[in-house]
């Protein structure tokens, strides 16, 4: 599982960078193939490539924020949780002002009201879930009130619940 985790918490700043470097971003790549699948995979990086920087960063943010509300979900971040935050973060390219939201974002609830918006592109809306669901098993134990923020990020980012249950296999 921490492999898997590893992988899913590089693949934000990969796509954005669309640069490859070493076996590490390389099985972070094709993790998100495997999620997404190739053709989608494509799509996504074009999204990346083509969109405004301030939507790329909207983006991230909104992806970190959506891992973050799984965290929060039984009331307390756990310390492998926060670990996988800081690892995101650090990973994706942020800009320091960024990393300060995505880091208050820790000590209050994620806000989640404009998700969908801020995560335009669909097959980051995927990759999103995949991510909360590996933020819900960072410590080993998915609670009853994680798996329900899941499916709310699930209905959020206009998901069906089968491709839901999809993705969290896949994230695993």
């Amino acid at each position: 599982m921490k492999q898997t985790t590893d992988e899913i918490a590089r693949w934000l700043g990969i796509l954005d960078a669309g640069i490859l470097v070493g076996h590490d971003a390389e099985r972070a790549v094709e993790r998100a193939a495997k999620v997404l699948g190739e053709a989608r995979l494509g799509e996504l990086r074009a999204w990346f490539q083509s969109s405004p920087p301030g939507a790329v960063r909207a983006a991230k943010i909104a992806v970190i924020e959506a891992a973050v509300a799984v965290a929060q979900a039984d009331r307390e971040v756990a310390e492998p949780e926060r670990e996988l935050v800081e690892r995101i973060v650090q990973l994706a390219g942020l800009d320091d002002a960024a990393k300060i939201q995505v880091f208050a974002t820790l000590e209050k609830r994620a806000g989640l009201e404009d998700l969908k918006a801020r995560i335009a592109a669909p097959a980051l809306a995927e990759l999103t879930l995949a991510l909360a669901w590996q933020m819900a098993a960072a410590d080993d134990h998915v609670e009853e009130s994680e798996r329900g923020v899941y499916g709310e990020l699930a209905k959020r980012l206009g998901i069906e619940p089968e491709r839901a249950k999809a993705l969290r296999t896949l994230a695993e």
